[in-house]
């Protein structure tokens, strides 16, 4: 069992300048040769005191004095000592093994109990690997390769909405014209257009310390990123993810997992969204509408302030998703309506 003790690991005293998996694999080698070390120490130590035992057993056996009696009562009290003892050393070495076991459960899911945060409403059956997962809870993040293109691809999106802030809000500092039609400006912004460098040193130097940053901090570093689930549970999370049948929410109240039938999920759903009292069916989306009627608006306001509410406001806005939060402390467990608006 490749199990380390914490404080038998060797940590690379490098770690900030030479972290690499050589490095680590190193410290590795040389925290279990320590340990086998300090293994040896103590058979050692054992072999010494067994010697010592055995001269001094020898020793009164030899004693003239010595009645068959006294020995035996000698020898009962001298076992029951061991066995004591023994016992003792056997539940502290039980117990620090069940430990280690528990840090490392990630890795080999020992876990023969359920976790009791997950609540299983479904008719499907959790794998160990699939409970451990869910145990963790749903803001847990797994550590994943990362996207290199969709990483420079963003980078280089936020960069140009960083000059067109700042183009946009020169040009109309200094403009001067009142009449030029104001429709070229958000021709610009809409397209691929992007502003040139060069037109302000502070924000050039800026984004150049930040794509150094970028690259140093998160591009070298996302290559020793360790692994906080092993292959099973990646398999776990595909295998939940891709599964049709179920529902995975958190708990109203308490913070739990709960795992529901889809057919029940989306019965209760439609159960609160057919009440007419609080819900009123379109027919049609009316997100378009209000944009324009926006958009409109906007032109009666003073420049600034347009040019402040457009920055401020999503390009393609959408309607609010609805979902149900299942309330586990009711009976039937109802669910809690909440309607995201949360801007894309």
């Amino acid at each position: 069992m490749d199990i380390i003790p914490k404080g038998l690991k060797v940590k690379n005293p490098l770690q900030s300048t030479y972290h690499t998996d050589c490095a680590d694999s190193l410290c590795h080698t040389l925290s279990k040769k320590l340990q086998n070390h300090l293994i040896n120490i103590l058979y050692s130590k054992q072999g010494k005191i067994k010697n010592e035992l055995s001269k001094l057993d020898t020793l009164i056996k030899n004693q003239a004095s010595a009645q068959t009696s006294s020995w035996l009562d000698f020898t009962k009290t001298r076992q029951a000592i061991y066995s004591t003892h023994f016992a003792s050393l056997q539940k502290k070495k039980d117990t620090k093994l069940s430990k280690l076991l528990h840090a490392t459960r990630g890795h080999n899911c020992v876990s023969l109990n359920p976790p009791s945060n997950i609540v299983n409403l479904s008719k499907y059956t959790l794998s160990p690997a699939e409970e451990y997962v869910l145990s963790r809870g749903l803001s847990f993040c797994p550590s994943t390769r990362m996207n290199m293109i969709q990483f420079c691809g963003d980078l280089e999106s936020y960069f140009r909405h960083l000059r067109l802030k700042e183009y946009f809000q020169q040009t109309s500092e200094q403009h001067t014209n009142p009449k030029r039609p104001s429709y070229q400006d958000d021709k610009k912004k809409d397209s691929g257009w992007t502003p040139p460098e060069g037109r302000n040193n502070r924000l050039d130097f800026c984004i150049e310390c930040y794509h150094r940053h970028a690259r140093a901090e998160i591009v070298e570093k996302q290559h020793h990123l360790p692994h906080n689930l092993s292959r099973a549970e990646h398999n776990a999370i595909h295998s939940l993810r891709n599964n049709s049948d179920i529902i995975i929410k958190k708990a109203d109240k308490g913070g739990a997992v709960i795992i529901m039938n889809r057919s029940e999920y989306e019965q209760e759903v439609t159960r609160q969204l057919s009440n007419t009292t609080f819900y009123k069916p379109l027919p049609s989306d009316p997100t378009e509408g209000y944009q324009k009627k926006l958009q409109h608006l906007l032109k009666k306001l003073p420049e600034k302030a347009q040019e402040q509410i457009r920055t401020d406001t999503p390009l393609e806005p959408r309607p609010g998703v609805f979902y149900l939060l299942p309330k586990i402390h009711k009976p039937g467990n109802p669910g809690r309506s909440i309607i995201s608006g949360m801007a894309p």
